[in-house]
């Protein structure tokens, strides 16, 4: 027989194991684009970057950052006022981030145009957004996550792994969640080593700078 407790540890592990994996997903994402707007050995390749600018509107804009807002955020309002404090910035954060959306495709679209002269503005808008995201994500995994495993109930986490599932959310249902994987492969095909797989094009196969570290994209999740 299952206790309670039992069962609220199963949902809260479902609901956390689904949140970690998108984490990840979209994290190997931004190291890849960081890398290759990085790595200046790599000639651009702007179909590419836009498919990335595309996954990354797509996913976290447009799926993730929803469910966090109208479902985990929205049960931790519920469960004790200690929550605003921490959700009130980071909702706005998933506001801003729309924005830079816009920011990253102004600048891929002048380096398109302009070329060489329009890399260092890409560049710039690229970094500000990664570096955006990893904090926010930072801020998270190590403040919103620990606080929902304090307070939520058992119907919260049913409720939030629910939302987060394929299943749950008519948002992210078989054709999006089909479109949403076939981008990611998309993506890895294209992109050069140690990014992806880089067998769609006759790219170069810089090896990776020192102190750095190349995500296991090829397992992430979305």
């Amino acid at each position: 027989m299952i206790t309670s407790d039992g069962a609220r540890d199963s949902s809260r592990h479902d609901a956390l194991s689904i949140i970690h994996a998108e984490h990840r997903s979209l994290s190997a994402v931004l190291w890849s684009l960081n890398y290759l707007v990085r790595e200046t050995r790599i000639a651009p390749d702007f179909e590419l970057l836009s498919l990335m600018i595309d996954y990354i509107e797509m996913f976290p804009e447009r799926l993730h950052h929803p469910k966090e807002d109208q479902h985990l955020f929205a049960a931790l309002r519920r469960r004790t006022p200690d929550a605003e404090a921490v959700l009130q910035p980071l909702a706005a954060e998933h506001a801003r981030g729309a924005h830079m959306i816009d920011d990253l495709r102004f600048a891929l679209t002048r380096y398109r145009v302009a070329g060489e002269a329009g890399r260092a503005e890409f560049a710039t808008a690229v970094h500000a957004y990664v570096q955006f995201h990893w904090e926010h994500m930072r801020k998270e995994e190590e403040v919103v996550l620990p606080l929902a495993a304090r307070v939520l109930t058992q119907d919260d986490w049913q409720a939030i792994a629910a939302a987060f599932s394929e299943s749950g959310d008519p948002l992210i249902g078989p054709a999006a969640q089909t479109a949403l994987r076939a981008l990611f492969q998309t993506i890895l095909t294209l992109a050069p080593p140690p990014v992806g797989l880089g067998s769609a094009r006759d790219v170069s196969k810089p090896t990776a700078r020192s102190g750095g570290c190349a995500p296991e994209s090829s397992e992430a999740q979305v």
